[in-house]
């Protein structure tokens, strides 16, 4: 639980730690030290940091409460997502129609399908609970009155706040309604959406987070470069691997089934969203660095989409989708069990030797005085938020590797790195990455930790 499972958490978890600080600290100068970059739109970060103050929590001395509670609203976020598909199922089903054992095993299609995604410090959850309750808003509001368009627009802005992705809510929505000629409900859904956005820009401001470098963190942030055989090796083939068969045999039973969807409205709304999404995350998924959590909405929307199928089909059939759900979700858990173990496995890189690490802690805390150190451990630089710099730092390295759109952007931050201020670098290895090796020389080695010190400062650090 030391360790990020998937994602780099330690970048979100660093952001949270510095607005628990300071709400100014959301959106740092990344040309500045310590040259932070934070990636995502605000909201998630906000939740945390609100929430952790409240109870007390402190940068630093309480990274692991930090991480755990982070985790622990994403998993509230998980269950906010299964109550609301739950009930996006009460209202199309009939009552002798629901089957809670169907259903049970949808759900835990949805957990075991979106692991590890969902619980780790990260904004996904809260994107995708956006996503399922203004489909249930939608939906509801077919079946009822138009106000529920009115709580789907509110419910909408939460995604585009939540991570960048989460804006393709909004013009699927718009579009959907369009098309569909529901113009009263669209005119209730675009005023909502405008009042959403300045509730959520008011309370921003009103708590106190800046935006002077919002622009530089979360566009130019995430500017990695596009690297098209990477999103084939880690994104496109491991969708196709992991979720191939179910997905394709959606689309198979509704291509079979069409006359019998064809003028439901939550159908049509299901699929036009799935659709959409597709093609966007295909796309967003050429950016280096995304992986397979970029294909979530469409495999949550793909499962709903199942649950509906079996009003659809024959009823010879469906015990055989049963026992297909069935055996999917045994394999996909195998599958993950022996991904995530192997993943932990290799990742104990930062704790093999936590004697070491001890070590390394007490170094920083009676040596590093004002100054700044640079590492590849991540908990360190949880541990040590004050004194970390360049704590995303492959954030740089990518972009600086793929000659991303903003290449001589990051080129310039490497370049201006203020080399005075960095009294260690602690890493695995001899070559120091990003920092101009020349200015340090090693100082000590603990375990198969490299301690590297500012030239400026060595004799300094001797005589202490």
């Amino acid at each position: 639980m030391k360790n990020d499972s998937r994602g780099v958490e330690s970048n979100v978890l660093y952001t949270i730690e510095q607005i628990i600080i300071d709400n100014n600290n959301l959106y740092l100068n990344p040309q500045d030290a310590p040259y932070s970059i934070t990636q995502y739109s605000p909201l998630y970060y906000i939740i945390c940091d609100q929430i952790f103050s409240i109870i007390g929590l402190k940068s630093g001395k309480n990274i692991y409460a930090i991480r755990i509670g982070a985790r622990l609203i994403s998993i509230i976020l998980l269950i906010g997502i299964l109550f609301y598909i739950i009930k996006i199922f009460q209202i199309v089903f009939e009552r002798h129609e629901f089957n809670y054992s169907y259903i049970l095993i949808l759900v835990l299609l949805i957990i075991i399908s979106t692991t590890p995604w969902f619980y780790i410090s990260r904004p996904d959850a809260l994107v995708t609970l956006s996503f399922i309750i203004s489909t249930y808003f939608i939906i509801k509001g077919n079946h009822s009155r138009i106000r529920y368009f009115f709580f789907a627009g509110l419910v909408s802005i939460i995604a585009p706040f939540a991570k960048q992705n989460g804006f393709i809510i909004i013009p699927i929505i718009t579009c959907f309604l369009a098309i569909k000629l529901r113009f009263k409900e669209l005119i209730v859904y675009i005023i909502s959406v405008s009042i959403g956005i300045f509730i959520f820009i008011s309370l921003y401001y009103f708590l106190g987070y800046s935006t002077k470098y919002i622009f530089e963190n979360i566009y130019i942030g995430i500017q990695n470069g596009v690297n098209t055989k990477a999103a084939i090796d880690y994104t496109y083939i491991p969708f196709l691997i992991k979720f191939g068969v179910i997905f394709i045999s959606t689309i198979l039973i509704y291509i079979i089934y069409f006359k019998k969807w064809k003028s439901l409205f939550h159908i049509q709304y299901l699929i036009f969203f799935t659709i959409i999404n597709l093609l966007v995350s295909f796309i967003f998924a050429l950016k280096y660095g995304s992986a397979i959590n970029y294909f979530n909405d469409v495999i949550v929307f793909t499962i709903v989409l199942i649950g509906f199928s079996i009003k659809l089909i024959d009823l010879k059939y469906r015990n055989t989708l049963y026992i297909i759900i069935i055996l999917f979700c045994l394999v996909l858990s195998i599958k993950n069990h022996y991904q995530y173990t192997k993943a932990n496995y290799k990742s104990i890189s930062d704790t093999k030797d936590e004697k070491s690490l001890d070590e390394v802690k007490n170094l920083i805390l009676n040596e590093i005085d004002n100054f700044y150190f640079y590492t590849k451990i991540r908990r360190l630089n949880l541990e040590f938020p004050d004194n970390c710099i360049l704590p995303q730092s492959e954030i740089i390295e990518n972009s600086l590797k793929n000659k991303s759109k903003y290449y001589t952007y990051y080129q310039n931050i490497v370049k201006n790195i203020d080399h005075s201020k960095i009294k260690f670098v602690i890493i695995y290895s001899y070559s120091i990455p990003l920092l101009d090796q020349s200015f340090f020389r090693l100082y000590k080695t603990i375990g198969n930790i490299y301690i590297y010190i500012n030239n400026d400062l060595y004799n300094e650090n001797i005589v202490h």
